[in-house]
């Protein structure tokens, strides 16, 4: 949606982001980044579980998701590079 927006501005000669405008794209990218936990956070989670303790499976289920999209994300991007 802020892709969408910004291009839209490119395509109106003269016009100008409003500071009411700016405001809610910074907030909506702040709300998407509050939302995801970076990988790196939920690996640290995981490795605070004591020896011998079972991981807790809805965090493990939830890490195991995140880092199979980030490594689609990434073949996806080597393959679209690599094709070019």
């Amino acid at each position: 949606d802020l892709t969408r927006r910004l291009n839209a501005l490119d395509e109106r000669k003269g016009k100008y982001l409003t500071g009411s405008e700016l405001k809610s794209m910074v907030f909506a990218i702040t709300q998407d980044f509050e939302r995801s936990v970076p990988v790196e956070a939920r690996l640290y989670q995981l490795s605070r579980t004591s020896a011998g303790e079972p991981l807790p499976a809805a965090q493990v289920a939830q890490t195991d998701l995140y880092l199979n999209q980030l490594l689609n994300r990434y073949a996806l991007i080597r393959l679209r590079t690599e094709a070019q």
